[in-house]
């Protein structure tokens, strides 16, 4: 009898064994990806024209770039549903240098050039303005495109478009230059690399404001409380207000383009493969993203952060 109920013990024991075990794979299977961190970047295929911005809206990834100088492809436009396989969207005549996504709208913006979709396949010609465009952001229930010379212009839809440049800006002035905007606390603010802020309450009426932002500034996101603007030589400055900024040491000192704020800490790229983040907008680390190419835009969404660059580089964190 005891070795009958300790064949029948070892036999319980195998089976809780083996359940727990099924058990465990079975959550393994169905657990969630590791969120992304910024530290670990994979290349994807992409093109080879240089890629200058990338949005992410619609359950799509879009970048966008310049025409193929070789004319063998029409493409500057590519799609990704999910950050890793990439697909020529169609092409432009236009070098195009930021996208934005909202109110079920894509709109993207080149040299004098604003042009729209629906689906990110088939683009429309909207306006052609007066000014060179340098970014596009949408916030706040509306897109927001600043330029050369002071140049702000402001949409609901993306295709009715109004002038909101600010009346105490001269607009003849070539370092009036602005290149990026974003929204936080309550309004929009943008900036220029000639030392030129301006903010607006509602994205419509905007004032040029002094302010000790670096000079050299290219681009410019919020949050975690703060707004955070980068640019040439590495530059790094913070501000909880937009009026008022602090320098950070970036751990670079290579031109940085673009910054984002991606699952709760900030991601910049820039000149020569550089990426740098940061879970404070204060202490920067430089992260290996594998490429020489400068990087131009990088976007959080669908649980995937990505970065595009020159000679078409996809980098997927």
């Amino acid at each position: 009898m005891p070795i009958e109920i300790a064949r029948m013990r070892t036999f319980m024991c195998r089976f809780l064994l083996l359940i727990v075990t099924l058990a465990g794979c079975a959550g393994n299977a169905d657990s969630p990806a590791p969120a992304p961190d910024g530290v670990n970047w994979t290349s994807r295929a992409g093109s080879t024209t240089n890629l200058n911005a990338v949005s992410y809206g619609g359950g799509l990834f879009v970048t966008v770039g310049n025409v193929p100088s070789n004319q063998s492809s029409t493409a500057s436009i590519f799609t990704s549903a999910d950050g890793v396989a990439w697909a020529g969207s169609g092409g432009t005549n236009f070098n195009l240098y930021s996208i934005a996504y909202g109110n079920g709208r894509w709109v993207a913006v080149g040299g004098t050039t604003i042009i729209t979709s629906s689906d990110a396949t088939t683009w429309t010609l909207q306006i052609t303005s007066a000014g060179t465009l340098g970014g596009v952001q949408f916030a706040n229930n509306k897109f927001v495109i600043v330029g050369a010379f002071g140049t702000i212009l402001t949409s609901f839809d993306g295709i009715t478009w109004t002038n909101g440049s600010p009346a105490n800006l001269d607009l003849s002035d070539p370092f009036s230059e602005l290149d990026a905007v974003a929204y936080g606390n309550g309004k929009f603010v943008a900036v220029g690399p000639y030392g030129l802020i301006v903010d607006s309450p509602d994205g419509n009426t905007w004032t040029a404001r002094t302010s000790t932002v670096p000079r050299g500034s290219q681009g410019i996101a919020y949050g975690n409380g703060q707004y955070v603007a980068v640019g040439k030589q590495g530059v790094i400055a913070v501000s909880g207000d937009g009026y008022s900024w602090n320098r950070q040491t970036s751990s670079t000192t290579n031109d940085l383009t673009f910054v984002t704020l991606c699952n709760g800490f900030f991601v910049a790229v820039g000149s020569q493969g550089t990426i740098v983040t940061s879970p404070d907008g204060q202490t920067w680390t430089s992260r290996t993203s594998n490429t020489s190419s400068s990087l131009q835009g990088v976007i959080y969404g669908n649980g995937h952060i990505i970065a595009v660059g020159d000679n078409g580089t996809i980098l997927e964190n």
